[in-house]
């Protein structure tokens, strides 16, 4: 039996499921939903691609993959312009804190700057002169607050998906140039020039309403940051910027001259020259003399304090008692050495049998002490003196990690604004950024949503491990300190 049902009326108007974007312009309207599934993929590392996929697998309504990515693009740009105001306010405070204090609110401040590329720089070695990345992100913290916030942000790109496919077709067209081009950098450029990046950082700290100068920047060994952006420094605002080393670069670079000299020490031990256990001693005498130098730098600036000049003899006097120590020869320790006393010395990480085994031909000497000259020479000295490091601009890599990751996804649009996302979640607390770019992108979260009290969780937790962390920190710097102290007064 067939039931057959006739409406006997009808409204004209068409129901709404969702509410809609825009509402007062012409043309066809965004759903809400769909641009909060948008702004969610900002601040994750889920393509549109991956969100249809996920959206099938659930069993719900998915939207069309080009739709997703005009509402991606359209939401990118707002964080973006939010995350810049962001840094543009931080830069302000800096100025109020030194107003407060009672310095010029022009007074320069020390900062930290770090580059990372979107593909790993040793697939590639030996086969191009040039770094093989097309995307590259510089980032620049000040030093000058325990918080370190991120002031200043610059983003290079090589990729155009309009310019690709209008080549394709058979046009010409020139990337970075052409209407809507992502590109910033041309294809022939090198990306691995940082001393351009170094300029482009303190071109934005110098313009704007907040203009900020650095007199002290932190950078690693390896590349030429610090004089593009002193240069840019120097002639904006005359000011003259003294580049810093970051220790823990400076330590591991050591540790690599040292394994790659092939320096062949003779082990004077009861273990074979082939055992395990010969190997492992040998490999891990870079580490340790790497940590040792470092430990010997400690101490001088301990005990010296702020007579950097008697610190600085003491560092280089100490690198052939440093050398001779691993032979078990104590005589020059007695007389230049701040960590061995002669009598109770401990080699971190070489194994209890092999301490003061090693015996060192005249050459390895030699060339031990031409490595250990760039941690405790004059002039490393003179550049690690206030022991900085870029530990804080390092640490915004785990928070790329989390929005545009390398090695597993390169986004040509939307690269810059994944970026600028993690750079905002970095500067504020998780919970509190998504309010904030949630209330720009016009999707803000009414007062009584469920996910409030989940941000609020997700606040408490990024706290709880921040205050771990930097007590651990505080436990580990006491107990050197100690143990320096005690090593002087011996």
């Amino acid at each position: 039996m067939l039931e057959r049902f006739e409406a006997r009326w009808c409204i004209d108007n068409d129901l709404e499921a969702f509410p809609k974007q825009n509402p007062g312009v012409r043309g066809r309207k965004t759903a809400e939903p769909n641009r909060s599934l948008a702004f969610g993929l900002i601040n994750t590392s889920i393509a549109a691609i991956c969100a249809q996929c996920l959206l099938s697998a659930m069993n719900k309504p998915v939207p069309c993959a080009s739709a997703l990515q005009s509402q991606l693009n359209e939401v990118g740009r707002k964080v973006r312009e939010c995350n810049e105001e962001n840094m543009s306010e931080h830069r302000f405070q800096l100025q109020n804190i030194l107003e407060n204090g009672g310095f010029p609110r022009d007074t320069p401040i020390p900062a930290e700057a770090d580059r990372q590329y979107n593909n790993p720089l040793r697939n590639s070695r030996g086969n191009t002169p040039f770094a093989p990345a097309t995307q590259t992100r510089d980032v620049l913290a000040e030093n000058l607050t325990p918080q370190k916030k991120i002031i200043a942000f610059n983003h290079e790109n090589k990729l155009c998906k309009i310019g690709e496919c209008a080549r394709r077709r058979g046009v010409e067209v020139d990337c970075p140039g052409h209407e809507g081009c992502t590109a910033t950098l041309s294809v022939e450029e090198n990306a691995g020039d940082e001393k351009r990046g170094g300029r482009k950082l303190a071109s934005i700290l110098t313009s704007g309403s907040h203009p900020i100068t650095v007199d002290k920047l932190c950078t690693d060994a390896d590349g030429r940051m610090a004089e593009g952006f002193g240069d840019e420094m120097k002639s904006k605002q005359g000011v003259t910027t003294e580049h810093y080393l970051d220790t823990v670069h400076l330590n591991r670079a050591v540790a690599k001259a040292i394994s790659r000299a092939r320096i062949t020490p003779q082990l004077v031990t009861e273990h074979p020259c082939k055992s395990k256990e010969h190997r492992q001693a040998i490999n891990r005498l870079a580490d340790s003399i790497a940590w040792r130098a470092e430990r010997e730098v400690r101490a001088a600036n301990q005990k010296f304090g702020n007579r950097k000049d008697l610190a600085a003899q003491s560092i280089t006097a100490a690198i052939p008692a440093l050398i001779k120590c691993y032979e078990d020869k104590h005589n020059l320790c007695r007389k230049y050495s701040l960590v061995c006393d002669g009598e109770k010395c401990v080699h971190e990480y070489i194994p209890k049998f092999a301490r003061g085994a090693y015996r060192f031909s005249p050459s390895d000497t030699e060339v031990l002490a031409v490595i250990l000259r760039k941690r405790m020479g004059k002039e490393a000295t003179r550049k690690t003196r206030y022991s900085l490091t870029t530990q804080k601009a390092e640490s915004v890599n785990h928070a790329f990690a989390k929005t545009n990751p390398k090695h597993s996804m390169t986004c040509s649009r939307n690269g810059v604004n994944r970026d600028h996302s993690a750079i905002h979640m970095v500067n504020n607390a998780i919970g509190d950024s998504i309010l904030i770019k949630a209330k720009a992108c016009n999707v803000p979260l009414a007062p009584n949503s469920p996910a409030l009290s989940t941000l609020h969780h997700m606040n408490r937790r990024q706290s709880y491990f921040r205050i771990r962390a930097s007590s651990s920190r505080e436990i580990q710097q006491s107990t050197c300190s100690s143990t320096t102290k005690q090593i002087s007064l011996v």
